[in-house]
Formats: C-alpha cells, sequence, structure tokens
C-alpha cells in the first residue's frame, strides 16, 4: 500500500470520528513551483475535545518508509511546543495516537487546579509508551485505543 492510499484511509476514517476533521497538506508543490510546506506532516486532524479544538500532526509512512531531515524539524517544532505529532503507517496508528491525545488532556483536566507545566506532553507520552515499541519508534496495536475498536479498514477500502 502506498502513503497517499493510507492517507486517504485515515482521511474517510476521520469523517467518522466525532468532532474531527482531516486534511491533506500539499508539500510537494504545483506546475514547477516548491511548496512553502516542504517538512509539515502529510494530514492535520483538528478534534474537539470538551470543547476545545486541538490541532494533531500527522506524518504518513508506509511501514518501510522514514522520516526526511526537514520532516524531522517539523516534528521538532511541533513537539517543542507541546503539539501532538505522531508517526502513523494505518489507521490503527492514528486511532492509537487520538487515544494517547485523549488520556494526555484527560490527564491535564483533571490536574486543573495544580500548578504543572503546560508543556508536558513528551513526558506523558514517553510514560505511556513503552512494552509497545517497535525498533522503528512505532508502537505496535495497543489496548488503550478502543475508540471504533470495531472499525474495518476493509469496510474504508470498498
Amino acid at each position: 500500500m502506498r502513503e497517499t492510499d493510507i492517507q486517504k484511509l485515515i482521511i474517510e476514517w476521520g469523517r467518522l470520528v466525532k468532532g474531527m476533521s482531516v486534511w491533506r497538506i500539499n508539500v510537494q508543490g504545483m506546475r514547477g513551483r516548491k511548496s512553502t510546506n516542504i517538512g509539515m506532516a502529510d494530514l492535520v486532524a483538528q478534534y474537539v475535545f470538551c470543547g476545545i479544538p486541538i490541532l494533531i500532526f500527522f506524518e504518513v509512512k508506509t511501514p518501510k518508509g522514514k522520516q526526511g531531515e526537514s520532516q524531522k524539524q517539523f516534528e521538532e517544532v511541533v513537539k517543542k511546543d507541546g503539539g501532538f505529532y505522531f508517526l502513523v503507517t494505518s489507521i490503527q496508528d492514528a486511532q492509537d495516537a487520538l487515544s494517547k491525545v485523549e488520556q494526555f488532556l484527560s490527564s491535564k483536566i483533571s490536574q486543573a487546579g495544580n500548578h504543572y507545566s503546560p508543556h508536558k506532553w513528551e513526558e506523558f507520552r514517553a510514560e505511556t509508551e513503552g512494552a509497545g515499541e517497535v525498533g522503528n519508534g512505532r508502537r505496535e496495536k495497543s489496548s488503550t485505543g478502543n475508540l471504533l475498536r470495531s472499525y474495518s479498514v476493509d469496510s474504508l477500502s470498498s
């Protein structure tokens, strides 16, 4: 399966998630013009959580795909300011990413009265990763991502 096929599937999945919109970003440019979006994630999602719109960036790769330098730089910029950025290879990865975002935001809401740093996403993510990690830093299927577990990739392809 090509990256563009995975992107299409994730966009279709995003349409089924209540409160989510997913858009593809043109990072290639067109008609001989270079894009000003070089390095930016392939997809950006807006997800409304407890009435607050949240942006989530998805860099889509095939299972053997690797990030380029400009993509790594974009990831660094997003994460530096506490943003959500995920390298995904499937709808399952996108579901798992959304579950992590929900867990993190839920924990922040429950700590609302405490004086914690607003940019603890990386620490939280490190705590929730672990046994599910594979060699390339991506996670295998997670038991925490119960959102749309009954949803089948096959139903998107038809």
